[in-house]
């Protein structure tokens, strides 16, 4: 079990609401993990972009690198200044 679907659990949300969507954590603005992307959708040292859920979600920064990428979670490092939404 993750620990996004552990929290959902202890949140009450149910499987299927968590599965579509993504989660988001912001650590100390120095790096960023995120589970449930679909596909890398552009990548640079100031913003990378993802599919996720059912929209895109946004990463600006500064000296941003992609640290880990996996089926569907990243870690992207460097200067964390916004973490949006796209729809």
């Amino acid at each position: 079990m993750s620990f996004f679907e552990e929290i959902g659990n202890l949140l009450g949300l149910d499987w299927a609401r968590i599965a579509v969507g993504y989660s988001v954590v912001n650590y100390n603005g120095e790096a960023v993990y995120i589970e449930g992307i679909k596909k890398v959708v552009s990548l640079s040292d100031t913003e990378t972009v993802f599919d996720a859920g059912k929209g895109r979600v946004r990463i600006t920064g500064e000296g941003l690198s992609v640290f880990a990428l996996e089926e569907k979670t990243a870690v992207i490092k460097g200067r964390i200044t916004a973490v949006s939404e796209v729809v």
